[in-house]
């Protein structure tokens, strides 16, 4: 099962439509942080420029604009953007994980190679290895735009 598991992994990771499929997610986060994070963080820096100057009248966009948000505050998960791209992209991340091991199960089943599997693996075995891939897979395409949303607003 590990080496079934590896080759897997290996045709997965490796292949242009999982690629693609990344890169339109990080895509989606990283619009994500340039239409809700990024404004914030040029409005805190044109005030230090200016640490003298009078403060405006108090009301809430004002300390939304003077309140020192930390990474934690603005990243994607957190759920404080009310963007369009937040919920767009909670909305297709079901999809996303399910797409990338679902399209390699449909083209196993199509070209004929689970039949040459199942000659040397039962099929529980290769059916335990899928889940496991598919855990691993989905994880890994949820996981990596994540982690790029928290170093963008770190």
């Amino acid at each position: 099962m590990e080496k079934l598991l590896k080759i897997d992994l290996k045709r997965i990771l490796h292949s242009r439509r999982f690629c693609i499929l990344i890169l339109v997610e990080i895509a989606v986060v990283v619009l994500s942080y340039v239409w809700n994070t990024y404004p914030y963080g040029q409005t805190l820096w044109n005030v230090a420029k200016q640490p003298f100057a009078p403060a405006p009248e108090f009301h809430v966009d004002w300390l939304e604009a003077y309140y020192p948000f930390t990474w934690y505050d603005k990243w994607i998960g957190a759920g404080m953007g009310d963007s369009i791209l937040d919920h767009f992209y909670f909305i297709a991340m079901p999809l996303c994980a399910a797409f990338a091991m679902g399209d390699y199960v449909t083209k196993d089943h199509t070209t004929g190679y689970v039949k040459q599997v199942f000659l040397h693996v039962g099929r529980k075995q290769y059916y335990a290895e899928k889940g496991v891939c598919s855990f691993l897979v989905g994880g890994i395409t949820i996981l990596i735009p994540l982690i790029v949303n928290i170093f963008l607003n770190a």
